[in-house]
């Protein structure tokens, strides 16, 4: 896993943050709604403007992206889109970052290289 997140102490991180995410997003999705996919994007940052978090959850319904708080990156604090499954993310590039296929605030929405995996699998299980 050398290869998506710079060595094992990016994928490790990336493992803990999925599983934090994963945690606290549960609670705040419709009722019997599955988590498939959950992984954070960001919005490019634009000049001297701060770049806002989200949180992309693929479920076995929708594609749900929540705005994460700013101190903590890995808790939603508010539902912004909900999209049908069938929405495609990718593809990925070969970049540190690629963007998504997805616009929140009418803005693209960028998921980092340790996330692309993610990024894959959530694709690989649309209906």
């Amino acid at each position: 896993r050398m290869g998506h997140g710079g060595g094992w102490g990016g994928w490790e991180r990336a493992m803990t943050q999925r599983s934090t995410i994963r945690a606290r997003a549960r609670p705040v999705l419709e009722a019997g709604e599955t988590i498939q996919e959950v992984f954070p994007a960001r919005t490019a940052r634009v000049g001297g403007f701060v770049a806002k978090s989200w949180i992309v959850a693929a479920t076995d319904r929708n594609i749900v992206i929540f705005f994460a708080r700013r101190l903590s990156q890995t808790t939603p604090s508010k539902l912004v889109l909900r999209l049908p499954r069938e929405t495609r993310l990718g593809p990925v590039n070969g970049g540190m970052f690629t963007q998504l296929n997805v616009n929140v605030e009418g803005k693209p929405i960028l998921a980092q290289r340790r996330f692309f995996p993610d990024v894959e699998r959530a694709d690989g299980l649309r209906t």
